[in-house]
């Protein structure tokens, strides 16, 4: 986009586009790729109303290292005359590290598709989602690409969607996969085609995929239809059951777990007609947490972070205002019926009212160490008091199978991304990248690990 600016602030832009092209490009020279993952792993900020798609991912790769894999967006500016022209350079960065975090190896991934959508590291093969918007609401636009690469990052083939009721893919949510044997789930939200009342609103939509044939099915309403959703999640349990979780803002204002009736493996979310009665073939949910305000306020104050299966249930973790949160639904409740009762345990105590100078929870995360359970961990912001607001301190504490919530412990000085952490060799891992609100913003990744001894920050090794 172009523009004219006054002569004084061009020649002040001049000088901030000379500092700009002096800044380390994505991909630094002989060593990790740079980046700014900081503080995204509540929605991107602590007053964010809605999610973004996750940027930043770390899988152990069938050679039993460590792979990282990160969406890459920098905004550039350069003077053309008396002009300021601003555009996006967008890359995914690849690399492998050894277990010690050594960088063995980097490649690059390009975009196909304007809009960054996610990764997904399936059992056989690499999955990349991606997406464009379709402003005139043609059934003839791609809105959805998914292109699968094998484990040596060989492009391999595309499956697209084209209209899917989708005016803006990807919008104000973020992208959740789970893959059972050839079939891929793909869960995430669109905003719509324009309604009977000339607004276009936004809802969930899952859809699937067949990954030897790379075959879509075709998209109808999601039959767990949560508007608008502001995150979604989505796992397959050890039992082949499809569980997804949402944060709703109008129907429902809450939080809320589906279970679809479908069982894992099958490309519709609906079981067969002759399988079931009409009512029968639709899911089962139960809403938790219901939020203060009208239908269709974006503000909430509830941010939906992981859901995990445990043995006899579904274990989610969520924040809300300054809080961490874990609700526990039990698997035969959520199958039964729907309004299934919910275990609520609020984690931490701060205060909850939204002042700003006080000390609050800035993004959380959850990992499982299996069906007994596993952690939840999350960055404090502390009370301003004039210094730096920016979190640097992480806590943790073990949740359980039946809900419950073991004591908190404090882990280091750090931060976390939105990179999910991981467990590899025995530890739960995750980076994080930048110094927010410090120069140089970008940096190359600081490894996190935890495990039973406590809690370590290692930087990235060339």
């Amino acid at each position: 986009m172009k523009r004219k600016l006054p002569r004084r602030l061009t020649a002040l832009l001049c000088a901030l586009a000379l500092s700009l092209s002096l800044a380390p490009a994505a991909l630094a020279a002989g060593g990790p790729a740079v980046s700014n993952n900081s503080m995204t792993a509540g929605y991107g900020d602590s007053q964010t109303a809605w999610s973004k798609p996750v940027t930043s991912y770390l899988f152990e790769n069938p050679q039993g290292s460590l792979t990282r894999v990160e969406y890459i967006a920098n905004q550039l500016w350069r003077m053309v005359g008396s002009t300021i022209e601003i555009k996006w350079e967008k890359s995914i960065v690849v690399e492998d590290y050894t277990p010690d975090f050594r960088l063995l190896s980097s490649r690059t991934i390009p975009m196909e598709l304007d809009i960054w959508g996610g990764f997904f590291p399936g059992e056989k093969y690499n999955f990349f989602i991606f997406g464009q918007n379709n402003p005139g609401e043609s059934d003839g636009v791609e809105v959805i690409r998914v292109v699968k690469y094998d484990k040596s990052w060989n492009r391999l083939g595309q499956a697209s969607l084209y209209g899917a009721n989708t005016s803006a893919p990807i919008h104000s949510s973020s992208v959740d996969c789970a893959e059972y044997g050839d079939v891929l789930y793909i869960r995430t939200g669109h905003e719509m085609y324009k309604s009977k009342d000339g607004k276009n609103h936004q809802s969930n939509m899952t859809f699937t995929l067949q990954e030897s044939t790379m075959t879509m099915t075709p998209y109808t309403q999601d039959p767990g239809y949560v508007s608008h959703s502001f995150k979604q999640l989505i796992l397959i349990d050890s039992q082949g059951n499809i569980v997804g979780a949402d944060h709703g803002d109008a129907y429902p204002r809450a939080f809320r777990l589906t279970h679809y009736k479908a069982k894992a493996g099958a490309l519709d979310l609906l079981p067969p007609p002759e399988t079931h009665t009409s009512l029968e073939r639709y899911p089962t949910h139960t809403d938790f947490h219901p939020f203060p305000g009208a239908a269709g306020q974006n503000a909430t104050g509830g941010k939906l972070q992981g859901l995990e299966e445990v043995t006899g249930g579904y274990a989610v973790t969520y924040m809300y205002r300054n809080n961490v949160y874990l609700a526990y639904v039990s698997r035969g409740d959520l199958i039964g019926g729907n309004d299934a009762p919910v275990k609520l345990t609020q984690i931490t105590s701060y205060d909850d009212k939204n002042v700003i100078t006080a000390a609050k929870v800035y993004g959380a995360a959850m990992v499982s160490t299996g069906l007994s359970g596993g952690y939840i961990i999350w960055n404090e912001q502390p009370k301003y008091t004039g210094g730096s607001p920016f979190p640097t301190r992480v806590f943790y504490a073990a949740y359980s199978a039946d809900g419950t919530v073991g004591p908190i412990r404090e882990f280091a000085e750090g931060r976390l991304s939105d990179c999910r952490p991981i467990v590899c060799q025995g530890k739960i891992v995750w980076y994080q990248t930048g110094r927010a609100g410090e120069q140089p913003e970008n940096t190359s990744p600081t490894f996190y690990t935890l495990d039973a001894s406590g809690g370590a920050a290692i930087p990235a090794k060339s």
